[in-house]
């Protein structure tokens, strides 16, 4: 019994040596930098905040030193023109501006696509207010570095559509 709680000690004090390894030093590659304040900004997937708090978890664990402040500023519904919650224009000056971000991340297109098959018409709207919304971050936040996340996969297991396709098809 003695023994046993021998090597149940033993493989405690590994893991805690393998737990306190300081964190590797962040890489000079990596696109976070300290200082920077990163803006989630987005529809409900942003709003949900699962990625963002991977995101946020990723880089408080892996780089501790590293001193970044994350603001979600997603919000439900929300399209490359706005909704709910404002215009695109007042949702970028209230939502993003105001906290002078240095990272932008863009999360947008589920709404936009009005879960229909593809549409032209519909597509070059979403083009031409995604291009606002780059042009509009560059204007107002100088040296702003912008990363495009693409779409989610639109779900037809759990929510049949009501059409014929879907936004992948």
């Amino acid at each position: 019994m003695a023994q046993r709680l021998g090597l149940v000690f033993l493989i405690c004090l590994g893991f805690l040596g393998i737990a306190r390894v300081s964190a590797a030093p962040v890489p000079s590659r990596f696109f976070l930098k300290s200082g920077d304040r990163v803006c989630f900004y987005g529809d409900s997937i942003t709003d949900q905040r699962f990625y963002c708090a991977e995101i946020e978890t990723y880089v408080h664990t892996r780089f501790p030193k590293l001193h970044v402040r994350f603001i979600d500023s997603g919000v439900g519904g929300d399209s490359v023109r706005g909704g709910w919650a404002g215009p695109i224009n007042l949702r970028l000056k209230r939502d993003v501006f105001a906290f002078k971000p240095n990272v932008v991340t863009i999360m947008l297109g589920m709404n936009d696509g009005a879960y229909k098959p593809f549409n032209e018409k519909i597509f070059n709207i979403y083009k031409s207010g995604y291009e606002h919304i780059i042009r509009e971050l560059k204007r107002h936040l100088p040296g702003v570095r912008i990363v495009l996340l693409g779409t989610t996969p639109y779900d037809d297991i759990t929510r049949k559509p009501n059409f014929p396709g879907d936004h992948g098809k």
